[in-house]
């Protein structure tokens, strides 16, 4: 029998009540982090050309984030919750209206 080490979630941007009903009262506590974007600087950008099978162009780009401490109404980039067995982490996309949370089980560090 094999364990499930991550299982991914994608969703809407929500309010902290909704992350609330999904993720249960044992996380409504204080996250261990909560981070707000500062400032984001694009390294690099490139444009891939549209394909030859229809499929639209893309834009990839290179950024570095300056995070700090925020709170929940600031409208966070990233969330995390340590607890004993598991780690919640939820990336949040407010430009383009995504959350995704990430169930884990703690990464050991040396």
């Amino acid at each position: 029998m094999k364990n499930i080490l991550l299982l991914l979630l994608n969703f809407m941007i929500m309010n902290s009540s909704g992350f609330e009903n999904i993720l249960g009262k044992s996380v409504s506590d204080a996250p261990s982090s909560l981070q707000i974007a500062e400032s984001r600087k694009t390294i690099s950008s490139r444009e891939t050309p549209r394909g030859s099978k229809g499929e639209g162009s893309r834009t990839v780009k290179k950024s570095i984030l300056k995070t700090r401490d925020g709170s929940f109404e600031e409208k966070p980039l990233y969330i995390l919750w340590n607890r004993k067995d598991f780690q919640i982490e939820i990336l949040i996309k407010h430009d383009q209206g995504l959350s995704k949370i990430f169930f884990r089980r703690p990464t050991k560090t040396l």
